[in-house]
């Protein structure tokens, strides 16, 4: 009787063993960051026939003052951001881009709202407004938003035609949220076979008669 039981208990541990659990994740925490552009290139730049200019390959470099997730200090120092767009003549047109640092890479995707004509009159010196979405894709996992702006001495190519010169003065903020951990995840239930479970069963029915009877047995 005594190994009946002993076998219950260890096939109904093993079936126990073997059901499914979830690692639960962390839940999200705040995510800002705050920094600047430093310096914008050319890229490659070809006027459509419509009109507007196609631009590839242009990179803006910056620096994060501050960037954390909850109370932590997760990503400071230089950043690139490697971007192509389709704009009109007064720079206002959508762009996609990938935003890399040291730790982390992002995607990005915003809209260019075009050159500020208020600044016009400031010394010559042109404001343009950016806005969007960013999305964590390696060292960071989250999402959020971002805007910015630069001021920027405008250039003339030999057509008259103006480009973005150097920058003058500029402002780039990211909120959102930052996970560092997986989602959820469900492990699959192995399969055993129709005889093990089935043993299994038995197993915990012999080990419930056996403890019944020996109870049984000292009342009477």
């Amino acid at each position: 009787m005594k190994k009946v039981l002993l076998l219950g208990i260890i096939l109904a541990m093993a079936l126990t063993l073997v059901m499914p659990s979830v690692v639960m994740a962390s839940q999200p925490t705040a995510f800002s960051a705050t920094g600047i552009f430093t310096s914008i290139d050319e890229g490659n730049v070809s006027l459509q026939t419509d009109g507007k200019w196609l631009v590839e390959n242009r990179h803006i470099w910056g620096e994060f003052s501050s960037a954390v997730a909850g109370q932590t200090n997760i990503l400071n120092g230089a950043f690139t951001i490697t971007y192509d767009a389709l704009v009109d003549p007064y720079q206002a047109g959508d762009f996609t881009g990938i935003l890399d640092t040291d730790s982390a890479t992002f995607t990005v995707t915003g809209y260019s709202q075009g050159i500020n004509f208020y600044e016009l009159y400031n010394h010559g010196i042109y404001r343009i407004d950016l806005e969007g979405e960013w999305t964590g894709t390696q060292g960071i996992n989250g999402s959020g938003t971002f805007t910015a702006y630069f001021d920027f001495t405008p250039q003339y190519d030999a057509f008259g035609n103006m480009h973005v010169g150097s920058v003058n003065d500029s402002s780039f903020n990211m909120i959102g949220v930052y996970d560092s951990d997986s989602p959820p995840i469900t492990p699959p239930v192995p399969e055993l076979p129709a005889g093990a479970l089935l043993a299994s069963g038995l197993g915990v029915m012999a080990a419930f008669f056996v403890v019944n009877s020996k109870k049984q047995t000292a009342v009477s």
